[in-house]
């Protein structure tokens, strides 16, 4: 694969974008057309985007602006103090979909994005692994259980 394209698809499917595009696919699906309004899904979207997308990318922006913080996070170590922020930001969303009464399966979704992150957290103590394919993989299942 070229690196070019490489680079796109890892910059399009990146684990803070990727919860938004599962429930932009979800929405699209037509499975909820009848279910929700249109202000309804936009609404939900833009929880999901600003808890698992703007804030995680806020916080590592504000922790580049530290010297001794690499924005590339090559080593598993300097992962954790995002996953920690970003498993915060999650539970926010969660809680924030839990206050309005829609469908069940949405915060199933959002409890099961934070569990994700706690065990990704985890595993950086130990372990470097992608993020990338656990944040592809949560959505995947959850078509999949669907």
């Amino acid at each position: 694969m070229p690196v070019k394209l490489a680079k796109f698809v890892s910059i399009i499917f990146h684990p803070v974008l990727v919860p938004a595009l599962g429930f932009l696919l979800l929405f699209t699906s037509g499975f909820y057309d009848s279910m929700l309004t249109t202000d309804a899904k936009r609404f939900i979207l833009l929880v999901i985007f600003f808890s698992t997308a703007t804030l995680p990318m806020l916080a590592v922006a504000i922790l580049a602006l530290n010297s001794k913080f690499d924005i590339l996070m090559p080593n598993n170590r300097d992962r954790i103090i995002p996953l920690l922020f970003t498993s915060v930001f999650y539970y926010i969303g969660f809680i924030l979909l839990s206050k309005i009464h829609f469908i069940p399966m949405f915060k199933l979704y959002m409890i099961a994005s934070v569990l994700l992150i706690v065990a990704l957290l985890l595993i950086s103590f130990k372990w470097n692994i992608s993020i990338h394919m656990a944040a592809i993989g949560a959505v995947t299942a959850t078509f999949f259980a669907l």
